[in-house]
């Protein structure tokens, strides 16, 4: 149980403490890490992507997804994030820019800021 709150705290603290609007807001790209994570987790179809076996491959990835337990449930639940978004972020393509990943935040604003509730999973797991 501590590793799924582990797991899932550090995508949620990275978000909770706004650091997804403010990484944004200079120009960053942090929240594209957590979107990917959770757009694996929530929709199984998406590890099938090109860029969902590459993020598979990787151990730290794979530790990080193993690691949320029973609050991948609540994530699948809740499904934060709609297809539209993951199937942008996932996507393997030379046009993922800087400028396309801030047109991205732009667009889904509310959604990547609700990542936020993902608190919610972790006390869900916690029972």
């Amino acid at each position: 149980m501590k590793k799924n709150l582990a797991a899932l705290g550090q995508v949620t603290i990275l978000l909770g403490a706004g650091m997804a609007h403010a990484a944004h807001a200079s120009g960053g790209e942090l929240w594209v890490g957590p979107v990917a994570m959770i757009c694996m987790v929530q929709d199984p179809a998406n590890q099938k992507t090109s860029m969902g076996v590459s993020l598979l491959a990787v151990p730290q990835f794979q530790e990080q997804v193993a690691a949320m337990g029973r609050a991948r449930a609540c994530i699948v639940r809740k499904h934060l994030l709609s297809n539209e978004l993951c199937s942008a972020v996932l996507t393997n393509d030379s046009k993922m820019t800087q400028s396309r990943i801030e047109e991205l935040y732009e667009k889904h604003a509310s959604e990547i800021q609700g990542i936020q509730n993902l608190a919610e999973c972790e006390v869900d797991s916690a029972k």
